[in-house]
């Protein structure tokens, strides 16, 4: 009887907290960073409201953090579990958690805004997830606006990208789908004082 109450307890638990039965909790590895840290850090910066400035205030910390590539869990094969990696990042998950951050009303919200932030409608799945950064502008344009031709002063080009497809015509990433899309950018060469 005592087992049978406790298993209901843990099953309204789940319910309740909204956590799926046989989901997997989230990987977290939070680095150097201290709950108690990372939850001062959303509050002192929740006054800058300019986008640009609360992004380099909230990515400043984390600059000397270490590279680390294949930190992510989930392929065709194997279940999506979200990945909280504040101990190493490769270029993509370093904007992931910096955007999420910003998003981040408090340390609980931050979870929720990753989620939100990796994989379209905030569904862990590896067919979801934002596997391109043409992802967010594609996905939320009303949000985020690609400025590469406007800040490229009349030398960004604009390309047709078929996203997932190598040269040979076989996909980069196994189970997700080629997408057709225009990408703007600036050549190196481009690239001077000016532009920067």
């Amino acid at each position: 009887m005592i087992c049978r109450a406790l298993k209901l307890w843990l099953l309204s638990c789940c319910l309740v907290s909204g956590v799926a039965l046989g989901a997997e909790l989230p990987m977290v590895d939070w680095g150097r960073w201290s709950q108690a840290d990372l939850a001062q850090l959303i509050a002192s910066n929740r006054h800058i409201t300019a986008p640009g400035e609360r992004i380099a205030a909230l990515s400043a910390p984390f600059l000397e953090t270490p590279y680390a590539a294949g930190t992510m869990i989930g392929d065709p094969q194997t279940a999506e579990r979200l990945v909280v990696n504040l101990a190493g990042f490769d270029c993509f998950t370093f904007l992931d958690v910096v955007e999420a951050l910003r998003r981040a009303s408090d340390l609980a919200d931050f979870e929720v805004q990753l989620q939100q932030v990796r994989y379209f409608g905030g569904d862990v799945d590896y067919a979801r997830r934002r596997h391109f950064f043409s992802d967010w502008v594609a996905a939320d344009a009303a949000a985020i606006a690609d400025v590469t031709a406007a800040v490229g002063q009349g030398r960004a080009r604009l390309v047709v990208k078929q996203l997932n497809r190598k040269s040979d015509g076989t996909p980069w990433l196994p189970g997700i789908p080629v997408v057709r899309r225009e990408v703007s950018y600036i050549p190196t060469e481009q690239v001077d004082a000016a532009v920067l």
